[in-house]
């Protein structure tokens, strides 16, 4: 959140990033799980040309500070889980898949999934 200025001070401006993310402007077949999307080489529109399209962590000199950190914990977890299991949907998992935004946008119900050692 930023204090704006200008106008009444103490007012507070909330940036749905999910509103962004969603926009079939910027992303065709927003609620779709594509995440070949994000690659460059597949035209993925994260890259310079837009970086404000895609931005989970916000932008510019308000962004947060442990983005990089977060990536990186992220990407290295996945690695691990995937290196030793194979994951699926499970029968009991309703598509399209509900979510709700709060401080971050997550799966309303969670998510199903059935889990196997590779």
């Amino acid at each position: 959140m930023t204090v704006v200025g200008g106008g009444a001070s103490g007012q507070f401006v909330l940036l749905a990033t999910n509103s962004s993310h969603l926009d079939p402007k910027h992303w065709p077949q927003p609620e779709a799980f594509r995440p070949e999307r994000f690659l460059l080489e597949s035209g993925g529109r994260t890259g310079p040309a837009d970086p404000p399209a895609f931005a989970p962590f916000g932008v510019g000199p308000r962004m947060c500070v442990g983005n990089k950190q977060a990536v990186i914990a992220a990407k290295s977890a996945l690695v691990q889980l995937y290196r030793r299991f194979t994951f699926s949907l499970h029968a009991r998992q309703r598509l399209p898949l509900r979510t709700r935004t709060a401080m971050t946008h997550a799966p309303r119900d969670g998510v199903w999934v059935s889990v196997h050692a590779r």
